[in-house]
């Protein structure tokens, strides 16, 4: 998959003037969102056939979100239908507030070449979310099956008119559309659910709907997930070390937890709404590998292949944290290239956690040997800061460790396989300085040693 960056933002800011009014020329022939709730968050993807109605070319689309939906985006990606191929998107500062007091916030699709009047194109737009759900009821049993409320719109949230539109939702055993006058405990339910018009929808009609559907599963979500990754050219290791404050967004225990009732109706063995496993999907040739919470070592957890299999010491039920750390070696060969005999490219996995999880905020530090000097840092999303330091850890002689810190919000698992590149410069002799220091150091220490040793004090009465 390919990702939106921060620099897409920036150009389309630039050379199409987003800053101004939006133009009105477009016209969507057909908009089918299809809303995936099989996950912890809210998958979308649009397919939309859209159409120039103007007097000139045009080349950029625009999709409003509403501020919620803006404010969690995550993993957008924009592709043309017909060709396969991704072209640039991004969220952009541009706002709006409708008359009923809406906030919206712009995205921008920009088209790979110039669209003449009345000339037409397929886009598919996928993007993930998580907000504008959450369990009711907020309490209950630990045998309960949980359902949760999506409040979404019902109709095609657009600044151009739609001539035909469909809504599909997927990803549940069980799901009803709740009306005002209706009681949540109507009984149409189905397992998905589907509404086509073919009225044309003028722009900004603006109708929200809720929808109950189960979704008995843990809401897994982390608040922070700290990442770092040292880079050692002298041993040709990276080792990786990840800090998790975790959370369970599922429904609350309504009468607490009860540790015989979970094993004696095997709640850790069937799905539920407590979090009792997490798979850490981690990279081939791992080894060293090390789990704590803040109690010391966690002995629950297995290795099968790449997968490594971690158990709390208690289940997550809604509203409980988890806070834990994991760390691993894996051979340097695996992540980077040789340029030149002092030009390196690292090649660093965004992220490397569990399936089904979201992230509020990531922040990746990248640690290079001592000495290295960055010359490029590239990042696979669209909203991050970048930052250059220095840290010091053991033995080093000067400034330290260069440290690249990146922060980064609102992810998901989807970019788990996108990479971080850090373009550096590392001499030979910076290679060498620090173990011809050390020897010097050393040696200056023992023969100080066997200098004193020489020395014979004698005290005569």
């Amino acid at each position: 998959m390919k990702y939106a960056s921060l620099s897409s933002v920036v150009l389309l800011l630039i050379n199409f003037g987003i800053g101004c009014a939006i133009a009105q020329h477009w016209e969507n022939v057909e908009f089918t969102r299809t809303v995936d709730l099989s996950r912890s968050y809210v998958h979308e993807a649009l397919q939309l056939t859209i159409r120039n109605i103007g007097d000139e070319a045009d080349n950029l689309y625009m999709l409003p979100f509403t501020a919620e939906v803006a404010d969690s985006l995550s993993a957008v990606s924009c592709m043309l239908k017909d060709k396969n191929i991704f072209i640039d998107c991004a969220l952009t500062n541009q706002f709006e507030e409708l008359p009923n007091g809406q906030k919206l916030q712009y995205g921008a699709v920009k088209l790979p070449g110039l669209l003449q009047p009345q000339g037409e194109v397929e886009l598919v737009i996928s993007y993930s979310y998580n907000t504008n759900r959450y369990p009711v009821p907020a309490r209950i049993e630990m045998m309960d099956v949980q359902t949760l409320v999506l409040e979404t719109e019902s109709l095609p949230l657009s600044q151009y008119p739609t001539d035909k539109f469909t809504l599909n939702i997927i990803g549940t055993n069980s799901i009803e559309k709740l009306d005002e006058e209706k009681s949540k405990n109507s009984k149409r339910k189905s397992g998905s659910y589907s509404f086509t018009t073919d009225d044309v929808t003028e722009p900004f009609t603006f109708e929200r709907s809720k929808f109950l559907y189960e979704h008995n599963l843990p809401l897994t979500r982390a608040a922070n997930l700290n990442r770092e990754a040292w880079v050692s050219h002298w041993a040709s290791t990276i080792e990786f070390k990840e800090d998790y404050d975790l959370v369970n967004d599922a429904a609350e225990l309504a009468s607490g937890f009860s540790r015989s009732k979970f094993m004696m109706n095997g709640l850790g063995k069937k799905p539920s709404h407590a979090l009792v496993a997490l798979d850490m999907i981690l990279p081939e040739d791992s080894h060293s590998h090390y789990y704590t919470d803040l109690v010391g070592m966690v002995s629950t957890s297995k290795i099968f292949a790449s997968h490594y299999i971690l158990k709390p010491r208690f289940p997550i039920y809604g509203g409980w944290k988890f806070n834990f750390t994991i760390g691993w070696t894996n051979p340097l060969s695996n992540y980077l290239k040789v340029l030149s005999d002092e030009e390196y490219i690292l090649s660093v996995p965004l992220l490397q956690g569990p399936q089904d999880i979201f992230y509020d905020s990531v922040n990746l530090s990248v640690y290079l040997p001592e000495g290295a000097m960055i010359e490029e840092v590239q990042v696979p999303v669209m909203n991050y800061t970048s930052d250059t330091s220095y840290a010091h850890s053991y033995f080093d002689l000067t400034s330290g460790h260069t440290k690249v810190t990146i922060e980064m919000k609102n992810l998901n698992e989807e970019l788990k396989d996108a990479p971080v590149f850090l373009k550096y410069r590392y001499s030979k002799s910076e290679l060498l300085r620090k173990p011809a220091s050390i020897a010097i150091y050393v040696f200056v220490a023992l023969f100080s040693l066997f200098l004193i040793k020489q020395i014979q004090l004698i005290i005569t009465a």
